[in-house]
């Protein structure tokens, strides 16, 4: 097992429990805090304008002192939106409140933001500097003003009580679509197997053993009782893998359309699914909220409303010209739009479909696709194996940029971490090298969905 390049800096994800993630996150919440504090209890003492290299050495101080909160924060996160569970998840909304109550201070820190404008305000210093160097420290400021550094302190605190609502909603919101996606299982006969193909079949198969260990879990069945389920034991579930699989293939027109509106219904007031704490997954009121909460925010703010603030940091200029390029490109897409329903409609007629309906558009898509073309997914699907697909994806990045992509050989263990680490086995961990061999970065491939 050859040893990694320390250049890497990769994470040691065989250490990073969500205790150890969580403590490294608290005390660089309270590192970056004494800094503050520390710019604070200066400016107190001296009233001397402060010179343009000094403020940049403290902006960079405290740039660096961030990088630790980034990356521990950026891991949990990571792991939170990849391999969800429980602890992860607990740790996660614990230190929500934290971080929002932080960078709101950040963003509110008076002493901080003068230092920014005084790189700013020193035009000869600031035009030697490097492009990318001005272009942060411009975005900066216009962060600063987003978070309300000029709002008196009565409307501040109200803008970080709205901020740490905002985030904890937002989790709650992700929360609730996670489980009201893994909370649905529809064990299927053997009638509604009809047209699958054998990938989809195994895909179901997959998640019919989940379903087993699953119910099993939760006491809702015995040993017993799944010893005497068939296998292999097929189970609908809304995971894109398993969803796509039947609303393309299968024959099963009201399985499709079942299927169809619990998807689109997860975590509405639609779904009768509750969490392992017995709460509604309705995200309705989650959504109000949201809004409301948005609202207030861009007012306080001197925006007429959200939208506003979202385009303040991006390239369209008003929210006119957004609606103006979205009808524009509605009116160039609908004559091909109207074409390819028809072609649908036509299509679906030759199945006894009269009525085209949303469950039916992907299966009926595929029969014309197989009808016009002799074009089918699934005899093509031998062709482009996984790994003859991401040789071929590397083999054109090396032809395009020079760069040579190399999976690491064998992956880190406890007893021997000089290798690449990883947050489950599925993952691949590759280095990237130029034409002179020199290594140029490395990168995570994790492809393929599971629960969590």
């Amino acid at each position: 097992m050859s040893a990694l390049d320390p250049r890497l800096n990769l994470v040691n994800f065989l250490d990073a429990s969500p205790t150890t993630l969580q403590a490294q996150v608290n005390q660089a919440i309270k590192q970056a805090n004494d800094f503050l504090d520390t710019l604070t209890s200066f400016q107190d003492k001296d009233f001397t304008p402060i010179s343009a290299d000094i403020a940049l050495r403290d902006v960079l101080e405290f740039d660096h002192i961030n990088l630790s909160l980034d990356r521990s924060w950026g891991v949990l996160s990571h792991l939170n939106g990849v391999m969800s569970n429980d602890e992860i998840r607990h740790v996660h909304h614990e230190l929500l409140p934290k971080l929002s109550a932080y960078g709101t201070r950040v963003g509110q820190h008076q002493p901080l933001f003068d230092r920014y404008q005084a790189i700013i305000d020193d035009e000869t210093f600031f035009a030697e500097l490097e492009p990318a160097r001005r272009r942060a420290i411009k975005l900066a400021v216009r962060r600063f003003e987003l978070s309300g550094v000029a709002l008196p302190k009565a409307e501040q605190e109200r803008f970080a009580a709205i901020q740490s609502e905002l985030s904890t909603l937002s989790a709650t919101f992700s929360d609730h679509i996670l489980d009201a996606t893994q909370a649905y299982a529809l064990p299927l006969s053997a009638e509604q197997l009809a047209g699958l193909t054998d990938s989809g079949l195994s895909l179901l198969a997959d998640a019919g053993e989940q379903f087993k260990a699953n119910e099993l879990e939760a006491g809702r069945l015995t040993q017993e009782d799944v010893d005497a389920l068939p296998t292999p034991y097929y189970v609908a579930t809304l995971n894109i893998p398993v969803y796509l699989a039947i609303m393309t293939h299968a024959d099963d027109r009201d399985l499709r359309a079942e299927l169809y509106r619990a998807y689109v219904t997860r975590a509405s007031e639609f779904d009768t699914h509750t969490n392992k704490d017995g709460d509604s997954l309705n995200n309705a009121e989650v959504m109000s909220q949201i809004l409301t909460l948005r609202q207030q925010k861009a007012e306080l703010l001197g925006f007429n409303h959200y939208a506003e603030v979202s385009l303040s940091t991006k390239m369209a200029g008003s929210v006119a010209e957004v609606e103006t390029f979205l009808r524009n490109l509605a009116k160039q897409a609908t004559p091909t739009a109207k074409q390819d329903l028809t072609q649908l409609q036509d299509c679906a007629r030759n199945y006894g479909i009269t009525d085209l309906q949303p469950w039916d558009n992907a299966y009926i898509a595929e029969k014309l696709k197989q009808d016009k073309f002799s074009l089918s997914q699934e005899e093509i699907r031998p062709y482009f194996p996984l790994p003859k697909v991401i040789d071929g994806l590397f083999a054109i990045v090396e032809r395009l940029y020079g760069i040579t992509v190399k999976e690491q050989e064998s992956y880190a263990t406890i007893s021997d971490a000089t290798a690449a680490s990883r947050w489950h086995d599925d993952v691949r961990f590759y280095q990237l090298f130029d034409n002179d061999d020199r290594l140029v970065g490395g990168f995570y491939f994790d492809l393929f969905a599971r629960s969590g």
